[in-house]
């Protein structure tokens, strides 16, 4: 009920800050409803006790609806290439019953590289929750060791092309990539990774408000404001949860959490690269790695890091990237190297929630959890 709590708070902060943005458009956003099937297979698996689940392709539809961006309401439109943008429901069915047939609903952008006439060439990100997993249970499906929680992060990466066949109607074709975990809350925690095919047909709603004919977008040219490079330094708390890798199926969630400090140089309107240092503090340290710590002090379960990193501004949403290296050694059982994952949501202009991944030994997560943080500007 925790996993579900978190990951439910997580992705009903997202949904409210898309819904604003689709809320507040006017009419001359297009607005669109798509249908797509999936089909595809396993990209990678490290245990055999599920082989023919992974031997067997999957299928999946996704129902989603969204907006055609104008560029009238927001110069990031024009910025992206008016993208689309909006949310959605994904069902899957996977060969047998060890994994379930779960489901997940999520958000998404999908902005163009090439755009034509009648023809695009897209790009595509989405994230959101899912549920319906049959969970790892050593007694009633002892053979899925790859997922150990029925509530999960949905996250999905593809590419495509869209060719306009009528007035209202649109095909598509993509590839893509889809990942299924739940961050380490729970174990086993290998995680669902999938990659297909998803054909496509896209109904735009007429845009002419006598619907007598027809109208698609008109894209709005407008002159950009000027860009003014600024950098920012931002603090960052977060506090999230975890369980160790020894403590299979019903193990004790642990506390996690983090504090840090980045300085952020914007070198576009939507790009900026920083650095920083992290500070970390697991009550897990306290059992794991074993024998454990008998009557750890604070500096036991803490450990510390510097980092760079990478931040994409989209509208409202920040996705930060960031790569470090520990500071200290009392952590050696995660390799050298972590990576931070965050997906920002600004609800002001300073003032920022945050969900955030952290990885251990490179890719491997080490925990999930919510943050909130706050930026100060300085002009350059």
């Amino acid at each position: 009920m925790k996993l579900f709590f978190v990951l439910t708070l997580i992705f009903t902060i997202y949904f409210i800050g898309i819904s604003q943005e689709i809320i507040k458009t006017k009419k001359t956003n297009q607005k669109f409803i798509e249908l797509k099937y999936h089909y595809g297979k396993f990209a990678r698996v490290t245990t055999s006790d599920v082989t023919s689940i992974v031997e067997n392709p999957y299928n999946a539809i996704n129902i989603r609806m969204g907006i055609q961006s104008s560029g009238i309401n927001n110069e990031w439109d024009q910025i992206y290439g008016y993208p689309k943008y909006g949310f959605g429901f994904y069902k899957i069915w996977f060969h047998g019953n060890e994994l379930g047939s779960p489901q997940a609903i999520y958000i998404f952008l999908n902005p163009p590289i090439i755009r034509s006439k009648k023809f695009s060439w897209n790009w595509e990100i989405s994230t959101g929750v899912s549920f319906g997993f049959n969970k790892y249970n050593p007694t009633t499906n002892p053979k899925q060791k790859v997922i150990g929680s029925n509530i999960n992060s949905y996250f999905n990466l593809g590419t495509g092309v869209s060719y306009q066949i009528s007035n209202s109607l649109d095909l598509s074709l993509n590839i893509d990539l889809t990942h299924f975990s739940n961050g380490a809350v729970r174990t086993p925690n290998i995680g669902v990774n999938l990659m297909g095919i998803s054909p496509s047909i896209i109904y735009n709603f007429n845009n002419n408000s006598d619907n007598k004919k027809f109208a698609r977008n008109k894209f709005q040219q407008k002159e950009l404001s000027k860009f003014k490079r600024k950098s920012n330094l931002q603090i960052l708390a977060v506090g999230g949860g975890k369980t160790t890798t020894n403590a299979i199926y019903d193990g004790a969630t642990y506390f996690a959490g983090s504090l840090s400090l980045d300085y952020a140089f914007q070198y576009c309107r939507v790009g900026k690269i920083g650095f920083g240092l992290d500070g970390f503090y697991e009550s897990a340290l306290r059992v794991f790695p074993e024998p454990g710590i008998e009557n750890p002090s604070f500096s036991d379960l803490t450990y510390a890091g510097i980092h760079i990193a990478h931040h994409i501004m989209v509208y409202r949403f920040r996705l930060m990237v960031q790569l470090g290296t520990y500071l200290t050694n009392n952590v050696s059982h995660k390799g050298n190297t972590y990576i931070v994952v965050t997906l920002d949501y600004y609800a002001t202009k300073n003032l920022f929630l945050s969900y955030h991944l952290k990885t251990r030994n490179g890719s491997v997560a080490d925990f999930i959890g919510l943050g909130v943080g706050y930026d100060i500007s300085f002009k350059n």
